[in-house]
């Protein structure tokens, strides 16, 4: 049985999430831009959510838009289950 999740990708600036949004837009990637969680920050700011299987184009888009970020979390439907980092 496969574990329910989505991926999340945090910014160092909303700005910077608003361009994720514009660029996925244009591409056909479903970027949903979300808060910050709490599970992962206390501080105000915007982050992107996204389908897991996406993390490696939306990584891509970043890159070749000049788009900073800071962090990929996996989170889990189970809410026992914390938030990971992906590497």
């Amino acid at each position: 049985m496969t574990e329910k999740s989505f991926c999340v990708i945090t910014f160092p600036s909303t700005h910077q999430a608003l361009r994720l949004e514009s660029r996925a837009a244009r591409e056909r990637v479903a970027v949903q831009i979300i808060p910050v969680p709490r599970q992962i920050s206390s501080s105000c700011g915007l982050a992107g959510r996204f389908s897991c299987e996406d993390q490696k184009k939306i990584e891509s888009l970043c890159q070749k838009n000049n788009i900073q970020w800071e962090e990929f979390y996996r989170f889990y439907t189970d809410p026992s289950r914390p938030p990971e980092i992906i590497e």
